[in-house]
């Protein structure tokens, strides 16, 4: 990566797995500007380029249990407590977690709610916003389930969440959360032609995509009731990234038989 004080610029330097800069493949040894807000993949992890904001006040680290990460805002107006700043999140489940939001300031406000660092369809629901008054304390729910695809990749998050007073910008609080998300492994495999005729070789194609959200490595094989058929396959193993394909040759063999009729076979 690279930055000239205006552009950050992405170079692939010739990795195995290919860079994607949105849905385009980097070509190898070619920087290429990189604009905000587009996701970048690099092996099993997508990054976001966010343009520069008004830097925060440095957050304390927080604790696990039942004491609260907090964050407040640089004029003291807002406070920003989160229950656990650790959390692990299963796809396809939702997972609730508390926020707790205080106006220390000597007017009313309505306070809103913003997350960065995961993608936006992770919340079931629009962040939430409280009206608080002067002194009031109040308890939001944030409920996070990614969704059971390939895209909710495996792997460590750093979500900021942070708040803001809707009628003066200046009152902000922010508080740092690490959100690890659980593998699950899911494969759909096609094959073509669904039905071949031959006399003593016939050939299919098969076509596999990792639906899960790790890498994944396959190792192919074939059966059938009758002994007399060998498979080879071309390759016989298949290493697949999450929401990609790889395909396959597999090719069954029998003795020719000099008489007879034809025989039908199923292959599993």
């Amino acid at each position: 990566l690279d930055w000239d004080g205006r552009q950050v610029s992405v170079t692939d330097l010739g990795s195995n797995n290919g860079t994607l800069l949105g849905a385009t493949r980097l070509p190898a040894q070619m920087p290429q500007p990189w604009p905000w807000r587009t996701a970048l993949r690099l092996g099993p992890l997508w990054l976001r380029l966010e343009p520069p904001a008004a830097a925060l006040p440095t957050l304390p680290q927080g604790s696990i249990g039942n004491q609260f990460s907090r964050g407040s805002s640089s004029a003291g107006q807002l406070e920003l407590e989160l229950e656990t700043d650790t959390a692990t999140l299963t796809p396809g489940q939702p997972t609730d977690l508390r926020v707790k939001l205080a106006n220390l300031g000597a007017t009313a406000e309505q306070i809103e709610l913003s997350i960065t660092g995961i993608p936006p369809e992770w919340l079931r629901e629009a962040a939430p916003t409280a009206q608080l008054g002067p002194g009031e304390r109040r308890m939001l729910t944030l409920t996070v389930q990614p969704p059971r695809t390939h895209a909710s990749l495996a792997g460590e998050y750093s979500a900021n969440i942070r708040a803001h007073a809707r009628s003066n910008q200046t009152a902000q609080a922010a508080a740092l959360a690490r959100w690890t998300i659980t593998a699950f492994s899911a494969a759909e495999l096609t094959v073509a032609p669904t039905r071949a005729r031959g006399y003593a070789r016939v050939g299919y194609q098969l076509t596999l995509r990792n639906a899960g959200n790790s890498p994944a490595r396959y190792r192919l094989s074939a059966d059938s009731a009758d002994p007399a058929l060998s498979f080879s396959f071309a390759p016989a193993q298949l290493a697949v990234e999450p929401g990609q394909s790889q395909s396959a040759r597999l090719t069954v063999t029998r003795d020719r038989r000099l008489v007879g009729r034809a025989l039908a076979h199923s292959l599993a």
